[in-house]
């Protein structure tokens, strides 16, 4: 996302702080039900599951969301997405 060292150093240090902005508005505003759009599952799901799984290299844990971390609970227990987890792993 940048080439500069001094660019990249900002990017490290100023990236924790949006995720964390993200993920409270997740949070907050846009995880009403059981899956991103209620009580329907969609892509959306894997897609916030993926972004989930980025908190640790961000410094953030995801147990300061309660609801995303349901969330990711709720996919985890998914069998494809332990299939899928266990292939990436044998990669």
């Amino acid at each position: 996302w940048a080439d500069e060292p001094a660019a990249r150093a900002e990017l490290r240090r100023k990236a924790p702080e949006v995720m964390a902005n993200c993920f409270q508005l997740i949070e907050n505003e846009f995880l009403t039900g059981p899956w991103v759009l209620g009580d329907a599952y969609s892509v959306a799901d894997s897609y916030l599951f993926t972004l989930t799984q980025w908190l640790p290299a961000h410094r953030l844990d995801a147990t300061t969301y309660p609801r995303v971390q349901d969330h990711q609970n709720r996919m985890l227990a998914r069998p494809a997405v332990r299939a899928a987890l266990a292939a990436e792993e044998a990669v």
